[in-house]
């Protein structure tokens, strides 16, 4: 599942009738990114969801997000990060 660890055993489920498996699954922790934007004192989101601006510490879980990096004065950046588990 999307945003645990995976998990995986052998069960035998013996013969013929039905057979309830439990699975408990860990969420992934989250991973941390450190941005540092050029100009200093940008405007950063992530995700359309602002964060500050200048040198930030941020939480994000691993998978694709959308990064926009602003400040008035200079052409906004738009693209794609890619946050990997650890």
């Amino acid at each position: 599942m999307e945003g645990y660890q995976t998990r995986s055993s052998y069960e035998n489920a013996g013969g013929a009738g039905t057979s309830v498996i439990n699975a408990n699954l860990v969420q992934n922790a989250p991973s941390f990114g450190w941005f540092d934007t050029n100009p200093f004192g940008a405007d950063i989101y992530i995700d359309n969801n602002y964060y500050g601006n200048g040198a930030q510490t941020i939480a994000l879980s691993p998978g694709s997000h959308s990064l926009a990096i602003k400040k008035p004065g200079y052409n906004d950046y738009q693209g794609q990060i890619t946050i990997t588990a650890g």
